[in-house]
């Protein structure tokens, strides 16, 4: 015995496939730009990391450098951070400065200082990266 059916289990249409086609090319540029803005940000956040992490890193060092040489290898840090993509990337960190107080205490400052420029072409946006350390000579 057969039995027909009818209602939500036939095919759809051709019209009603016609609609969910252009229902998807309407939402697909939206869907784009969120996933590479999400992208573009975790690339971003990363490198405005990395940047702290070497400013922490050069500000320790030279904290406790006993020599000019030692210094410049705290800059070498800061300079040399791990940023990606290198062509969206710039790094503009100034040298680690030493520096005393009023009341005696010596003071090592390394900066951290760039831009990043999204690589998505939905995002033209060009955002800085910027990274402070602060630490007493040991």
């Amino acid at each position: 015995m057969r039995t027909h059916t009818t209602g939500p289990t036939q095919h759809a249409s051709r019209s009603d496939r016609g609609a969910a086609m252009v229902e998807f090319a309407l939402v697909l540029p939206v869907l784009l730009l969120l996933l590479f803005g999400f992208i573009d940000f975790g690339v971003f956040w990363y490198n405005d990391l990395e940047l702290s992490h070497a400013a922490r890193d050069a500000a320790r060092r030279a904290s406790v450098a006993t020599s000019a040489g030692e210094y410049s290898a705290a800059t070498a840090i800061v300079k040399n951070a791990r940023l990606v993509p290198t062509e969206n990337t710039t790094n503009t960190s100034p040298p680690v400065t030493v520096s005393t107080t009023a009341d005696g205490v010596t003071i090592v400052t390394a900066v951290g200082s760039g831009t990043y420029k999204f690589f998505s072409p939905f995002l033209p946006l060009t955002l800085k990266l910027g990274a402070t350390a602060v630490m007493r000579h040991e």
